[in-house]
Parts: structure tokens; C-alpha cells; sequence
């Protein structure tokens, strides 16, 4: 008999996954947030157009840097997926939460591409990161709902 219940196996592996890319995201949303404070230059090695996004007025909200809005993101998908892994559960508000990342990410790359006209690595590396974290949550939130009442069985 084959059982209906999600695969605790796939939910772990995808669960690790989102805790590791949170971590790649939250030293790259560090790093970018102690850079601004201390209004140092980052080396842009492979996209040229850094410190445009980075010193640009889209890098700040209410004063706030947006890496450090980062930092807040990746630490709540992180505590998430460590305690979802050690629960053996999965909630949907994390696929919710991906999704703003993800959406964020999408504003965000908007503005790099067609307002300032550059690209900042390291803005593009925390906009992968919340990306795959979007596409891994929705996996977990489709493999982990109820089926509906209306729903065929086999």
C-alpha cells in the first residue's frame, strides 16, 4: 500500500538546502550591511556596477539599508528550517515568506536592470539565494498540503 503521507526524506533534503542557501545569504546580507556602515568600498570583480546599486537611493529604505532587511530574511529562513528539520514539520508560512523574498528580489533586479542601468554581484548573489529559497519553499508547501475534499483518490 502506498502511503499519501509527504515524504519526510524529501522535505529534509529540501529544508537543509534552504538552511544552507539562507546561510550563503546571510553572510553576503553581513557583509553588504557592515560595508555600508562603515562606508567601504566593495570589489566588484565580476559585474562593474557595485558601488552605482550599492551607493544609489534604491539601497536604503526609511534609512534602513536593504542588506540588513537581508539580514532579517535569511535569519528567519534559517531558524525556520532548523526547527522544521529537527520537528520533523513543514508550515506553509514559509513558503508565504519565501515568496517575498522572492518578489523583493524580483523589484529589486528591476531597478538594477532598467533604472540605474548596472549590477551589483553581491545583490545578485542574495537575489539567487532568495530565489532558490522561493522555488524550494514552494516545493515543501506543494508536497506538505491536505489533499482537498474534492480531491481524486487512486
Amino acid at each position: 500500500m502506498q502511503s499519501t503521507k509527504p515524504s519526510q526524506k524529501l522535505n529534509r533534503i529540501l529544508l537543509v538546502f534552504a538552511a544552507l542557501l539562507s546561510v550563503v545569504g546571510l553572510v553576503d546580507s553581513l557583509y553588504l550591511t557592515v560595508t555600508h556602515y562603515t562606508n567601504a568600498l566593495v570589489p566588484c570583480n565580476f559585474t562593474k556596477g557595485c558601488d552605482t546599486v550599492l551607493q544609489s537611493s534604491y539601497s536604503e529604505i526609511f534609512g534602513i539599508p536593504l542588506a540588513s532587511l537581508g539580514i532579517i530574511f535569511y535569519v528567519v529562513v534559517l531558524g525556520a528550517s532548523v526547527f522544521f528539520i529537527q520537528h520533523k514539520k513543514f508550515h506553509s508560512w514559509l513558503s508565504i515568506w519565501g515568496f517575498i523574498g522572492f518578489g523583493s528580489s524580483l523589484y529589486l533586479l528591476f531597478i538594477q536592470a532598467f533604472v540605474l542601468k548596472a549590477f551589483c554581484q553581491y545583490c545578485l548573489l542574495s537575489a539567487l539565494s532568495s530565489s532558490l529559497i522561493f522555488l524550494i519553499t514552494s516545493v515543501l508547501y506543494f508536497n506538505n498540503r491536505k489533499p482537498t475534499s474534492g480531491s481524486i483518490k487512486d
